[in-house]
């Protein structure tokens, strides 16, 4: 624990054989403000802790998770690798309850650009609780969100039972 009494590091340790084993450790970094900045997972290899994956967040001025970046080490270049971003906004009033979360995914294709793939609209109860989340895919190919439910019948046929389509551009702009 930290001076702020804030959980720094915790192990995984296998005990089945009677004699303790590290497998695996997650280590956390805290703003001054006592906000989670990073959680790194580490596995063990025998001799030493290995990276394995990080979650970086970032708060707005009120104190608000604004972004949650996901990165997994590539231990052939020692580098953590950008692979998925979860941007938080549309805030209910006085809380930190996000009605709008927007899923990327990280295209390394030439510098590289986050994509959106995925976008949440969630509700909430008076109790702050979370009643909704409706989700809807990004489509590439025409810069636009889409929904479309469909399912498989029992001989593999794939049937769509309700489907709506609602479009918006990267902007959130209804098309």
């Amino acid at each position: 624990y930290n001076t702020s009494n804030l959980l720094i590091n915790e192990q995984d340790i296998d005990l089945s054989t009677g004699t303790p084993v590290n497998t695996a450790q997650y280590n956390y970094t805290y703003s001054s403000t006592n906000q989670l900045l990073t959680s790194t997972y580490q596995t063990w290899n025998g001799s030493s802790w290995v990276n394995s994956n990080m979650y970086t967040n970032t708060y707005d001025t009120t104190g608000r998770l604004v972004n949650q970046e996901y990165q997994v080490w590539d231990a052939v270049n020692s580098v953590w690798s950008n692979n998925s971003l979860a941007e938080y906004s549309n805030f209910v009033s006085g809380t930190g309850l996000a009605q709008t979360v927007i899923n990327e995914t990280w295209s390394p294709v030439g510098t590289g650009t986050w994509v959106p793939n995925r976008k949440y609209t969630n509700t909430y109860n008076s109790f702050s609780q979370l009643t909704n989340s409706y989700g809807i895919s990004y489509n590439p190919s025409i810069s636009t969100y889409e929904s479309r439910y469909t399912y498989q019948d029992a001989n593999g046929y794939q049937v769509i039972f309700y489907e709506r389509i609602d479009k918006y551009d990267v902007g959130d702009t209804l098309k």
